[in-house]
């Protein structure tokens, strides 16, 4: 059988106060029987010694009777109060003269009258107590050879006899019983108020807001979102463990619809790359076979055409309408065709900006536009790619940035090539311009498939190197030159060490 946590806390309390107060009220009872006993021993140290001075004052008289007159002083003594019987005894603890019912002369009496009796005969009184709970007090007062007893006991040396009262505690006890009775009684009660007290108080502020934080806690292990406790109730240390919580399933129910956002984009990305691979298979089928027998065709007009033929101008013109549908059906489908992790080697990016770069330098030259490499020599530029996809992408963006400026109204322009490490454990190719750049409003839709600004184009080139880049662990970012003052592109992409 489980016990809730409410029960534990309320059991817990009831047994520490019980255990608090009973040990407390044993000591006050313990204590309270000590100064019982002290007080009742003093009180028949006293009663013995009024009843030995009434019986010297007796004696003293010279009465007609004298054994009858002590007779009635025992008889009236042994009924006062809780004393249970009043002897006169010899040295030797034997009755020398006792009431009636209470022993007869010559009568031994325990061993602990002679112990009292030997105490007394050195200071006049001695008080013992008898064995067992409720048995009572001794109390042995020596009777002297005095002044007054000389006509009667002249000669005789010591203690002419000892007066012994044996007092009962036993009505004593059962108060003293009585009251501790009463006493745990009511600490029974008062830890059960206290307890009853403390368990209400720790329900309100400690067990309930613990219990709502709990079922929070399985409602988010079984999935649901956006659960909260309230914060407004417990004590200040639970008020803020529940304000973190409420802050914790703010944060998972966001990443959660995050993550919800990022699979369904996923989903559709992965269905719109497979529509697009398909279609780039079904143009590429359906189109590279005709195209290639209007190219032959039209090489078989031109051989067969004398060099001077007007007809010539055009057929150029078709080859180089051919060319250009060739070329955007080659970025179709590189950008269909999925990355291949087989293909990977060690790259250095200083060396692979040299060699496009020099693919594109005729092109430049040919438009006037200028085109530098610049190489940061201090630290290792390599990481690990696909070598043909990195040289897709640096030329797609080299080219884009020469046809930017040429295109501009300034005449001439220049296209910089910087590869560098940012201190970040990566390599970054910058490439920039001193075209009129990319406005803010648009450096976010060139990246998505087939828009494009220019005449001609798919529009594939940079979503298409973005996609590449992300693919290889990096980035790239767009934004203005501060060196050319145009557009500048930036891949950045993780560094390794220089191979040995």
């Amino acid at each position: 059988m489980r016990i809730s946590l409410g029960n534990r806390f309320a059991l817990l309390v009831a047994a520490v106060l019980l255990s608090v107060l009973g040990t407390v009220s044993y000591l006050l009872v313990l204590s309270q029987r000590d100064k019982f006993l002290e007080v009742m021993g003093g009180a028949s140290a006293i009663g013995v010694d009024l009843l030995a001075l009434q019986i010297e004052r007796t004696m003293a008289r010279s009465p007609d009777d004298p054994l009858a007159e002590l007779d009635q002083i025992l008889s009236e003594g042994a009924r006062t109060g809780p004393t249970r019987r009043l002897l006169l005894i010899d040295g030797d603890a034997r009755i020398i003269r006792a009431p009636a019912g209470d022993g007869a002369v010559g009568d031994t009496l325990p061993p602990i009258y002679r112990e009292l009796v030997r105490e007394a005969r050195g200071t006049d009184r001695a008080i013992g107590r008898q064995a067992g709970e409720g048995r009572g007090f001794v109390t042995i007062r020596a009777l002297h050879n005095g002044a007054a007893c000389v006509s009667c006991h002249e000669g005789e040396p010591g203690p002419l006899g000892y007066l012994a009262m044996d007092v009962s505690l036993a009505t004593a006890w059962d108060f003293v019983r009585g009251q501790a009775g009463v006493m745990i009684a009511a600490t029974a009660a008062a830890a059960l108020l206290v307890s009853i007290l403390l368990y209400v108080v720790a329900r309100t502020w400690v067990i309930q807001p613990i219990d709502r934080l709990r079922e929070a806690l399985t409602a988010v292990e079984v999935g649901l979102a956006d659960v909260h406790v309230d914060a407004r109730r417990g004590v200040p240390e639970l008020r803020r463990v529940a304000v973190a919580f409420n802050a914790m399933s703010d944060r998972l129910s966001a990443a959660r619809r995050a993550v919800e956002h990022a699979h369904v984009g996923e989903h559709v990305a992965a269905n719109r790359a497979l529509s697009l691979n398909t279609l780039a298979s079904v143009l590429a089928h359906e189109l590279r076979n005709p195209m290639s027998g209007i190219s032959i065709a039209l090489d078989t007009l031109a051989r067969d055409l004398p060099a001077d033929h007007p007809d010539q101008e055009v057929i150029q013109q078709a080859q180089h309408q051919l060319d250009r549908v060739n070329r955007e059906l080659d970025d179709l489908l590189a950008y269909a065709r999925p990355p291949r992790a087989e293909t990977r080697a060690e790259t250095d990016m200083g060396l692979l900006a040299r060699r496009t770069a020099a693919f594109s330098r005729p092109t430049a030259r040919s438009l006037g536009v200028e085109l530098e490499v610049v190489v940061d020599g201090d630290q290792a530029a390599w990481v690990h790619a696909e070598v043909d996809r990195l040289e897709q992408v640096l030329l797609n963006l080299i080219q884009n940035a020469i046809h930017s400026v040429s295109e501009s109204d300034q005449p001439g322009g220049t296209v910089r090539v910087t590869v560098r490490s940012d201190g970040r454990a990566r390599v970054c190719i910058a490439v920039e311009d001193d075209g009129p750049g990319i406005p803010d409003e648009l450096r976010e839709r060139i990246f998505e498939p087939f828009y494009t600004t220019r005449k001609q184009g798919t529009g594939l080139g940079l979503s298409l190197a973005r996609r590449i880049v992300e693919y290889h662990g990096g980035q790239l970012q767009v934004g203005r030159s501060s060196g050319l003052g145009g557009a500048c592109f930036t891949v950045c992409l993780p560094r390794i060490e220089a191979p040995a």
